[in-house]
């Protein structure tokens, strides 16, 4: 049975009681994936969430995807519990996970009962695609050069993270792009998620 978060943001992730898949926080290993952050304007936000993690005692092994193949990526994480996608630059970070074919690698991953958790372009790549990182207007980040968006297709619907942060002006862009969308799209605010466990789809907050 498929265990999946998709976060808004990286702190919320931090602070919730992970038991919610059965897991107390303190007892999982994880796999905490930084690629996102290796090309954005920058990575403060990296460090932070780094030292934030040190200092909730988290049990993580920093962990890059890039460059590596299937078979490399699968050795990194076969002993932990759970995956933490860090956010970042979501067509990197898309760009690299199709190049290692971690689609595959989070096949079998899930198959073995363990959970993947997602913020921001962490949550977009298990979509469909990443239309949505086109919802607000140019991106900022470099798009690496990627005209196909699909993406994983872990989950059967889009969410559009840190939604609290535009303007209302901005919201009701946004909601126009969404509606031209084919998938049911989650607006999610910071501190929020969806829970996917099996079938069930349930709002975090």
């Amino acid at each position: 049975m498929k265990k999946i978060i998709l976060a808004s943001n990286s702190e919320s992730v931090a602070f919730w009681k992970m038991d919610m898949f059965g897991l107390a926080k303190d007892k999982i290993k994880w796999a905490y994936i930084t690629t996102a952050g290796k090309d954005v304007p920058d990575d403060t936000y990296l460090i932070v969430n780094k030292k934030r993690l040190n200092d909730l005692d988290w049990d993580y092994e920093e962990m890059d995807i890039t460059g590596k193949n299937e078979k490399e990526v699968y050795e990194m994480i076969k002993d932990k519990d759970a995956i933490f996608m860090q956010g970042g630059n979501t067509f990197y970070l898309l760009k690299q996970a199709l190049a290692c074919n971690f689609s595959k690698v989070l096949d079998r991953f899930l198959a073995e009962g363990k959970i993947y958790v997602g913020a921001s372009a962490g949550s977009y790549i298990m979509c469909p695609n990443i239309e949505m990182t086109d919802w607000n207007g140019t991106s900022r980040f470099n798009r690496h050069d990627l005209t196909d968006l699909t993406a994983l297709a872990k989950v059967p619907f889009q969410v559009f993270c840190h939604f609290n942060r535009y303007t209302d002006e901005q919201r009701a862009a946004i909601k126009k792009n969404a509606k031209k969308s084919k998938y049911q799209v989650y607006f999610l605010e910071d501190g929020q998620a969806m829970q996917i466990e099996g079938k069930k789809i349930t709002l975090v907050k």
